[in-house]
């Protein structure tokens, strides 16, 4: 009786289950079962992968010392360029308005206004790296001598690869067309520039080799371009074009491909031969004068007894030496108080003698550019001036430190130690005998300015001059007693002599200023002190100076940091400090 009560009771109980919940309840155990198979297959072949990726990693690196491999680990590919935006225009220290100009523009705290960071323009070329690790060793050398003049003349260079014309939709058209080699070549430039979004491709063997104010760089600086332009004499190095005009034309030669048998090697003959007028598709612009074509059949015909692993050095010692006939009195090493600050001022001597000396590493030393069939050779160093304020000339290039207002007090006041005497002893001494703006004043005096001026216009006009417009011509580098003279090379544009190739002996800084300068700049970047506060008070257009020139310096430098970073990962034409 229990067994058939008990079967009875379960026979009630599945019967009062709908059907509904029945199918919902197998429904949720099956759906569970599911997820908890599909979870598991996801573990066990993410781990399959994972060993897989480290067991090929290890087997490529113990191949790389035999065989030629490519860096599949790193990214193999540039991206265009993000919009009009550098996240150095705004930091703790400075801030990006157009006001900079006004006296004590500056912000809370410390922040300085500098003026907005102009957007530089990218401009690229295209390297197929070389096998052979001799011939790779002087690629990279002359590409680290294209990335950095480019650089020093307001542009953004970026090496392309073939991997970056992988990423074009045009590769596969390319790669299977039967082409001549030298087209085949080309095509494969042009896709990796179209991947960019227009802009400049030049070949790396183009210098520039003139002004910064020449009127072919400015136009091509300024990065407005409304069609595909190419220049005259200048056949396959140099283009720029918008996105657009850059897009048709791909578009249409590989919709009407040449065959090999037709002999086309350039995209201006591919054009040619299948438009009416290509000049509409392509303008022509004049010859860039100020532009140097080292390509090797130039090479070749102007410096055949050059041998090819000195190239680089040649390139050099012509930049070197086409900066100096831009200034032809020579460099001026600004000097105020010259018996009081020699310490300060030392730095710039050295760099002065390093700028104004021939090019010491030049395989060729009576020849010229090949964009100039006759120049003047560097036969003895330029002409070096300390003059203890500023001129209106343009055949001079300056250098100027500025030093913290602190440090001009320490430094050029024999009645007051600001280091070792009482605090309240200097404070009355800096309200009731010293001048406000010393250092600001020696500098923009007659013939300069105007005398009677006050202090805040002279700063203003300081600042104009150290942060020049972008286009004009490179008149000076400045820094102060913090930043010191750093990136010489890349704002230069090439690499001067050291003091120890040149081969001199400049007279030491006395070392009692010396050591009085190094106590006095301790003090003076602490920011909590209370006699620097009073210092900086005081002379207020000596403080505005030498703090916009700080961050006008820190920001140059941090730019090109940024850039570099990002340029490292590719591992082409770098210096020692980027890789």
């Amino acid at each position: 009786m229990r067994r058939n009560g008990l079967l009875s009771s379960l026979i009630a109980g599945a019967q009062s289950i709908s059907t509904r919940r029945l199918l919902s309840f197998l429904g949720g155990i099956l759906l569970l079962s599911t997820t908890l198979l599909l979870l598991t297959s996801a573990n066990l072949f993410t781990e399959k992968l994972h060993t897989i990726k480290y067991d090929l990693k290890d087997n490529v690196s113990q191949l790389t010392d035999k065989v030629y491999i490519p860096k599949i680990f790193k990214p193999a590919t540039h991206q265009p360029p993000p919009s009009a935006t550098n996240s150095t225009a705004n930091t703790e220290g400075w801030f990006a308005s157009w006001t900079w100009l006004n006296p004590f523009s500056a912000g809370d705290g410390d922040r300085v206004a500098l003026p907005p960071l102009p957007q530089r323009c990218s401009i690229y070329t295209y390297y197929e790296p070389a096998k052979d690790k001799a011939q790779l060793e002087v690629d990279n050398k002359l590409l680290l001598a294209w990335r950095r003049v480019w650089w020093a003349y307001g542009f953004k260079p970026m090496i392309l690869v073939p991997q970056d014309a992988k990423q074009s939709g045009f590769y596969e058209m390319v790669k299977r067309a039967n082409l001549t080699p030298e087209l085949s070549k080309e095509l494969m430039r042009w896709s990796a520039w179209n991947q960019m979004e227009g802009g400049i491709l030049v070949d790396y063997n183009v210098f520039p080799m003139g002004p910064h104010d020449d009127v072919t760089i400015s136009a091509l600086r300024r990065c407005k371009f409304v069609y595909m332009n190419r220049f005259q004499k200048f056949d396959q190095k140099l283009y720029s074009s918008d996105k657009t005009s850059l897009n048709k034309i791909l578009m249409h030669i590989t919709s009407n491909l040449p065959k090999s048998t037709d002999n086309v090697k350039t995209i201006e003959a591919a054009l040619s031969a299948s438009v009416d007028k290509p000049d509409e598709w392509m303008h022509v612009d004049s010859f860039p004068a100020a532009l140097a074509d080292y390509s090797p059949d130039v090479v070749k015909q102007k410096y055949p007894e050059l041998k090819p692993v000195d190239l680089p050095k040649l390139i050099n010692a012509h930049l070197h030496s086409t900066f100096l006939t831009q200034y032809p009195d020579g460099i001026s090493l600004l000097s105020p108080f010259p018996l009081k600050l020699g310490a300060l001022n030392h730095p710039g001597l050295e760099l002065a003698n390093r700028i104004a000396a021939c090019p010491v590493s030049n395989p060729l030393p009576q020849s010229c550019p090949p964009n100039l069939s006759k120049c003047t050779v560097c036969n003895k160093p330029a002409a070096i001036i300390s003059p203890d304020n500023l001129s209106d000339s343009t055949k001079y290039f300056t250098l100027g430190t500025v030093p913290h207002p602190y440090v001009t007090v320490e430094l050029t006041n024999d009645d007051i130690s600001l280091l070792h005497d009482p605090e309240s002893l200097s404070i009355r001494f800096i309200r009731r005998k010293s001048i406000r703006d010393p250092w600001l004043k020696e500098v923009t005096k007659i013939p300069f300015m105007k005398s009677g001026l006050g202090a805040p216009p002279r700063a203003t006009k300081l600042k104009e001059i150290v942060a020049a417009k972008q286009g004009s011509k490179f008149l000076g580098m400045w820094s102060t007693d913090k930043v010191g003279f750093k990136d010489i090379e890349w704002t230069l544009g090439f690499v001067p002599p050291t003091i120890e190739e040149l081969e001199i002996k400049l007279p030491p800084a006395e070392e009692t200023q010396k050591v009085k300068l190094e106590a006095a700049k301790k003090v003076a970047f602490n920011k909590k002190s209370n006699i620097v506060r009073v210092v900086e008070g005081w002379s207020l257009s000596d403080s505005e100076v030498w703090r916009f020139v700080n961050a006008w310096r820190e920001r140059r430098i941090l730019e090109r940091e940024q850039w570099t970073k990002k340029e490292r990962a590719y591992g082409l034409g770098l210096d020692k400090q980027e890789r």
